[in-house]
């Protein structure tokens, strides 16, 4: 219980012993009848009057044959002055100490010194002085005041133990005894020493300094004894004389002894009582725990909760009983947080277990948690308690747990940890593999994804499963290019799962997909006739199938087939219509039926949608030339390339258009189109093609020598054994190229490289050789090759070399070079999936080069990108909106963050939403602070969700609700799962740092 204090009023005034020897002459009676006179009056404390008379009888004595007495004088004088509250009392005494450094009674004025300044609460100087006082020299009563006054002085300073010697010394039959037995006493009570202490206070019950305080502490120490009965009979009698010092303790302690008694109903009736604003932990808990055990849950939460802050035995106990009132109430989210902050199992050990069980039962029951809490309260459940005859529920809704969260990261780890796993953990861990390695074929993390179904499929407890990591270890193979494993696992797969199985149709699609690429086309067609058979959702899987069905057909010359499967995807509005209707095309070229396959073509440029509008430009060009329609064939042609100089089909377009002009006699148009296509790549396979036709023209022409400053102003090779020489050295290095001799092949390739700076394969021979250092593991060698190429302007081999040329870099870290190859790729690829990746390129590698001036001019940039991916867009926005807040610029940042918070489910949506948050807290609306982390609803980033929750729990603390923040910030702590990013620490940190109530 608290020791309840009370400032006792001063001691009488100290007086100092009056009785001095005089040394009056003998022959003046007159003389020494006055002083006695004097004596009298200081006797009966007539301070004033011997004032009087001193003053008198200073008047009248010689300074030199009444020195002694003259300085007896003085030293009343002083005293009387004391006495009498003189403003100069202090420079009075200090005076007669430094005037009479001798005196006899140099020691009482010390000691009178010391006094005052105890009196006026000078501690520092009252102890300087007492060090000076010399205790022996004192008379008797003069040490009973200095033992009161020094023992008062070590009490007031907290040093019980002088305190008491000094204390103890004052003698049974002197006046003071009482005050010292009182503080004697109260020195025994603080110490514990409650039956010294009782029986202090019992000499003092009759004292009238003391009647009415004494019997206060009488009742604590029988309330410390058990003795509740004595508090309640005798705390009702105190508190009607009680004052504000009192009345509160004997409130707490009467409503205690009721509280152990079990009456809880006059347990709430005097705590209640209390001055509210002085209620504590153990007033509350009082109060709480008496409402719980009479059913008022209601009521009895609201003082549980102010009990939860301190990590100790208190708030456990309180937290636990209020977990039990949220439960009665209906309130299971309350009720888990409660359950959380009861779980420390460094006090009772039976009530951390029960409600660390109770904790992961009711977060599982409520989904789970923001942040998996289920899955950490019942494994750390399985960790402390092994061999609990709870494990078998446990286990189970761990299991689930897992499954609930879609955590696989968190769940793989943990399950990885489990010690000593029985089947049951096995087999969760074989699905928390599969399902981890499914997510790690969504990011493209074939490697991770590959050792998770390895480890998955060793598992082998479930068949399903089994089942289920063939099937995607086929998808892994596929992405890595190995289609002969790709099918047999695929294959594998179909044997064992039920057709009932989504995959299973799915596994057919793969079938026929690595058959295809296999060259197996028969077996391809038969697979992907299975899946359009059984798959029955109209999504570009079943077109796709569709489509590469009829490849399979039309490569195997089954015509009729193929054009049924193509006219099944046209027929669609699916994107895969637009590859259909072009091969529908190709499909009636190859039965000769030019006029069918032109009027579709030109329908597919006139609709203008799809990948496939320049495939099918060029090729109604090709088909007009094949037809000998030689001026339709130019006029499309012509229109093509002058719309069209980033296509793939530019140069070859334009090479067919030269030969167009030519067989319409329009040589000098021929002329035209073969030098742009010189000019646009000299150093390729095609540029010579253009030489040896602007020769033909020249020299038919008669034009030789114009020919010959053509290729020396052009700087190409104008004499045809080099250019022999030329395509024969180049040609060896392609063949070991193609053989896959890639050493020879590099070392042949840079042999042409120097010998035919300006040849005509130059820009291919680049191509190659940068392969070929790429394979040597020669990344630097490869980028110098590449970055030769690519300076060179576009050329058909600008989009390929440019793709791997950007994700070289990315992942050499040299993001500065690889965002302005991704930015060029997006302007010259042709598809709009390679566009859509080059935008996502660009934007990572920009964000990560930390140029300020190239990430805020980033978001205008892609907001030009018609194909840029919803996300390339998000996080551009987003950082300009973090560069525009940076610099203090919120205005302008917030409309782009609210714009974002739209889609939470998205990590930069969720960064948005959290600085909204943020914004609202900043300015004191914690209110609407926490309204809107309520509303979230899906989050898309467990860091920023994990941020939101902690900026509730700052709201909570700043509205006083410290419960409820110390169980949010717990419950980040519990469930968060990543160690290592700031999180937990910074969490941690917010807890020790709430105040403590």
């Amino acid at each position: 219980m608290c020791i309840m204090r009370r400032k006792i009023v001063a001691i009488i005034t100290l007086a100092v012993v009056a009785a001095m020897t005089t040394n009056v002459v003998a022959q003046n009676p007159d003389l020494r009848y006055r002083i006695i006179d004097v004596e009298d009056m200081l006797e009966r404390g007539r301070w004033g009057d011997a004032h009087e008379l001193l003053c008198a009888l200073e008047n009248d004595l010689d300074p030199i044959a009444h020195a002694l007495d003259k300085e007896w004088v003085e030293f009343q004088k002083v005293r009387c002055g004391v006495e009498l509250g003189d403003a100069n009392a202090e420079s009075m005494m200090q005076n007669f100490i430094d005037t009479y450094p001798s005196s006899i009674h140099r020691n009482s004025m010390l000691f009178m010194l010391a006094s005052y300044y105890v009196d006026n609460g000078d501690v520092e100087s009252a102890n300087e002085v007492f060090d000076k006082v010399e205790y022996k020299a004192l008379s008797a009563d003069e040490r009973v005041r200095y033992d009161v006054r020094v023992g008062y002085l070590r009490f007031t300073e907290g040093d019980y133990y002088r305190a008491r010697t000094h204390f103890s010394k004052v003698p049974k039959q002197h006046a003071y005894y009482p005050h010292a037995l009182y503080y004697v006493s109260y020195i025994n009570y603080h110490d514990g020493n409650y039956d010294v202490a009782y029986e202090g206070f019992k000499q003092l019950v009759d004292e009238p300094s003391y009647e009415t305080l004494v019997p206060y502490y009488i009742m604590q120490i029988e309330y410390r004894w058990g003795n509740y009965d004595y508090v309640i009979s005798e705390g009702e009698k105190l508190l009607s004389t009680a004052n504000s010092a009192t009345r509160d303790d004997l409130l707490r302690i009467i409503a205690e002894s009721y509280f152990v008694k079990g009456d809880y109903a006059q347990s709430v009736r005097y705590i209640s009582a209390f001055t509210p604003e002085k209620m504590g932990r153990q007033e509350n808990y009082i109060l709480g725990y008496s409402l719980y055990r009479m059913t008022r849950y209601n009521d009895a939460v609201h003082a549980l909760a102010k009990v939860c802050g301190a990590e100790d035995a208190l708030t456990q106990n309180a937290a636990y009983h209020l977990g039990d009132c949220y439960i009665k109430l209906g309130d299971k989210g309350h009720a888990a947080d409660a359950f959380a902050l009861a779980c420390n199992d460094g006090f009772d050990a039976d009530i951390a277990e029960e409600s660390l069980l109770n904790y992961g039962r009711l977060k599982y029951e409520l989904g789970g948690g923001i942040f998996s809490e289920a899955v950490y309260a019942l494994q750390n459940y399985l960790t402390k308690y092994p061999g609990s005859s709870r494990e078998p529920e446990v286990k189970a809704l761990l299991i689930a747990a897992y499954y609930n969260a879609k955590d696989y990261d968190a769940a793989y780890i943990a399950l990885r940890e489990y010690p000593n796993p029985d089947n049951e953990i096995r087999m969760a861990l074989q699905r928390v593999a599969l399902f981890r390695a499914v997510k790690a074929v969504e990011r493209g993390d074939l490697s991770t994804a590959k050792l998770l179904l390895d480890e998955s499929a060793a598992i082998g407890l479930q068949p399903k499963y089994s089942a289920l990591a063939l099937f995607w270890q086929g998808e892994v193979a596929v992405a890595q290019g190995d289609m002969d494993l790709a099918l047999e696992k695929f294959e594998a797969y179909v044997r064992r799962a039920p057709k009932s199985e989504v995959e299973y149709q799915y596994a057919h699609y793969g079938i026929g997909y690595a058959n295809f690429a296999l060259g197996k086309m028969s077996e391809s067609a038969e697979a992907f006739e299975d899946f359009v058979r059984d798959y029955t959702i109209r999504d570009s899987y079943l077109y796709d199938a569709q489509n590469r069905l009829g490849d399979a057909r039309f490569s195997m010359r089954e015509f009729g087939a193929a054009r049924n499967a193509y006219k099944v995807v046209v027929a669609s509005t699916s994107e895969e219509r637009h590859y259909a209707r072009y091969q529908l095309a190709m499909l009636e070229g190859v039965e000769k039926k030019s006029s069918k396959k032109i009027e579709t073509l030109k329908a597919i440029i006139a609709d203008g949608e799809g990948d496939y509008v320049d495939d099918a430009w060029y090729e109604l060009g090709r088909s007009y030339i094949s037809a000998e329609r030689y001026s339709d064939g130019a006029s499309t042609l012509q229109d093509f390339v002058d719309g069209n100089t980033t296509s793939p089909y530019y140069i070859s377009a334009m090479t067919d258009l030269a030969l167009a002009y030519y067989n319409l006699g329009r040589k000098s148009e021929a002329v035209a189109c073969y030098e742009k296509v010189v000019e646009y790549d000299p150093q390729s396979a095609s540029a010579l093609e253009a030489i040896r036709g602007l020769r033909d023209i020249y020299v038919s022409e008669g034009k030789v020598n114009e020919y010959f400053d053509y290729a020396e102003r052009s700087g190409v090779q104008s004499d045809m054994s080099s250019a022999a020489r030329d395509s024969l050295t180049f040609a060896a290095a392609k063949s070991a190229y193609l053989a896959g001799d890639i050493s020879d092949a590099r070392a042949k390739l840079d042999d042409y490289l120097k010998k035919f700076d300006k040849g005509y394969n130059r820009t291919e021979a680049l191509f190659y050789l940068s392969d070929c250092h790429i394979n040597m593991d020669d990344n630097e060698s490869a980028l110098l090759t590449m970055e030769e190429l690519l300076s060179n302007g576009n050329n058909t081999y600008t989009e390929r070399v440019l793709n791997v040329y950007a994700c070289m870099t990315f992942d050499m870290k040299r993001y500065e070079k690889s965002s302005k190859a991704y930015r060029r790729l997006y302007d010259v690829a042709s598809s709009k999936d390679v566009r859509a990746a080059a935008s996502e390129g660009y934007v990572e590698a920009t964000m990560l080069s930390g140029d300020k001036s190239a990430i805020v001019a980033l978001h205008d940039d892609v907001a030009k990108m018609s194909d840029a991916t919803r996300w390339a867009r998000r996080t551009s926005t987003l950082a300009k909106a973090n560069a525009l807040l940076a610099d203090n610029h919120r205005g302008d940042a917030m409309p782009l963050y609210e714009e974002l918070a739209k889609e939470r489910t998205t990590a930069e949506g969720a960064e948005a939403y959290y600085r909204l948050v943020e914004a609202r807290y900043v300015a004191g609306d914690y209110e609407e602070a926490q309204q809107m982390v309520y509303s979230m609803g899906e989050c898309g980033s467990m860091y920023w969700q994990a941020k939101i929750y902690m900026l509730l729990g700052d709201t909570f603390v700043k509205t006083d609700n410290l419960f409820q923040a110390q169980a949010t910030y717990q419950s980040i702590i519990d469930g968060y799962t990543n160690k290592s990013d700031g999180i937990i620490d910074e969490t941690k940190s917010r807890l020790a740092s709430m105040p403590k109530k």
